[in-house]
């Protein structure tokens, strides 16, 4: 590949970034707060997060037979892609008569598996398209620009469903807002497709025989490094999930913060992102993966403790701020942990089995939330759960990934 070629693949890897930030800041963000506004309880919104988890479990059992039907991981990306901006279509449409919640979050949960299953297969696709050598840089410089610009359209978005109900004072003008975020998410969505179609399909080569789901978990299992990635993902989706999706209706429903106040909330681990993605891009690159990753997994039980501490907007704003930090390490960090221990042609199947493990014991975490919530009616001992379960995983992580091969 020469020199030209690589820098017109990482513009359209750095455009496709920038209007995917944009549809998750304007359409992404506000599906559970559409959902809650037709009247969704907690206990519905964990069932979302645990139907979505287990469904993309089921795919990801199955992504290396379906990359082997397709023949091309670019051609089933956008697939997926393309059939996420169906559903959007739909869902932009439900907003402006639609009453019933389980609907909307059934669109909603075919929209987040087809991009949760796609994100395996582009990783692999990714993963040979940059140069091993600038990864992290290259991810830095695409975070420059989807970051900054995820934040303004999570913060245009909070606006716009401020500030359209206000004028009016209906229930109706409450929907065509969200419409209008949904169909903005929607336009962005289109041009992210059409910049992964600009980008080419690399050369790659699947082992002599494709996998199906029984023989997906024997390799799992048949090798050390695969047990401690399914061993810490899923301890870990477990901590993270315990929380995780019951934001949303603690800052809106239980602390009754505005939708502007949400946004802001909700956007500033974006600025942070902006801050560390290209500083810690040259750090992966420099020192290697390793203790960025495991520095990571141990900050992340701030984040929760952050919210635990108090019912502060500026406090939680704080623990936002520093998990855009901590996310932004973590998720590079368990990238090039990825690619780097694996051979290309076996690239896909760990992915997988990072993405199976992850959903299957998210999916336990979200239900075990909305139990304790219905259990105990407070979302505080969520997080201090969540809390605790966060540092369990830290020691895991130190135990699993600093001891000699």
């Amino acid at each position: 590949m020469t020199v030209e070629s690589q820098k017109k693949n990482i513009k359209h890897f750095i455009r496709d970034g920038f209007w995917a930030s944009i549809c998750e800041g304007f359409a992404e963000n506000n599906f559970n707060i559409f959902s809650g506004l037709l009247s969704a309880t907690s206990g519905d919104l964990s069932i979302l997060a645990s139907s979505q988890n287990i469904s993309n479990c089921c795919l990801q059992l199955w992504s290396e037979k379906l990359t082997s039907i397709s023949g091309s991981r670019k051609r089933l990306v956008l697939i997926c892609v393309s059939l996420q901006a169906i559903t959007l279509g739909f869902m932009a449409t439900y907003t402006i008569n639609g009453k019933s919640a389980s609907v909307f979050m059934a669109l909603s949960l075919v929209f987040c598996i087809l991009g949760s299953f796609s994100g395996s297969i582009w990783g692999s696709w990714i993963s040979d398209l940059l140069p091993p050598y600038r990864r992290g840089y290259c991810f830095g410089i695409r975070n420059k620009f989807s970051y900054p610009t995820q934040f303004l359209a999570m913060i245009l978005g909070g606006y716009l469903l401020q500030a359209i109900p206000n004028k009016s004072g209906s229930h109706q003008s409450g929907q065509l807002a969200f419409c209008l975020v949904f169909l903005i998410g929607l336009i962005a969505k289109l041009f992210s497709l059409y910049h992964l179609f600009s980008q080419p399909e690399m050369p790659f080569s699947l082992p002599e025989k494709s996998i199906g789901p029984t023989q997906l978990l024997r390799y799992g299992l048949n090798d050390r490094f695969n047990r401690r990635i399914i061993v810490f993902f899923s301890i870990f989706g477990f901590a993270i999930n315990l929380s995780g999706p019951f934001l949303t209706p603690y800052l809106l429903d239980t602390l009754k913060f505005s939708y502007i106040h949400f946004a802001a909330i909700t956007a500033i681990p974006i600025v942070s992102r902006f801050f560390s993605g290209p500083m810690i891009g040259r750090i992966v690159d420099k020192n290697g993966y390793k203790k960025t990753f495991i520095t990571s997994v141990l900050l992340m039980p701030l984040i929760t403790l952050g919210w635990s501490l108090s019912t502060s907007f500026y406090v939680i704003l704080i623990a936002q701020f520093i998990s855009g930090f901590v996310w932004t390490a973590f998720e590079l960090a368990v990238f090039c942990l990825l690619a780097e221990n694996s051979k290309p042609e076996n690239r896909q199947r760990l992915q997988s089995l990072k993405h199976l493990s992850w959903n299957l014991f998210s999916s336990f975490g979200a239900l075990a939330g909305g139990f304790m919530i219905y259990l105990y009616q407070s979302p505080m001992i969520l997080f201090w759960t969540s809390t605790l379960a966060r540092v369990i995983s830290g020691v895991l992580a130190l135990l699993l990934f600093t001891a000699s091969e």
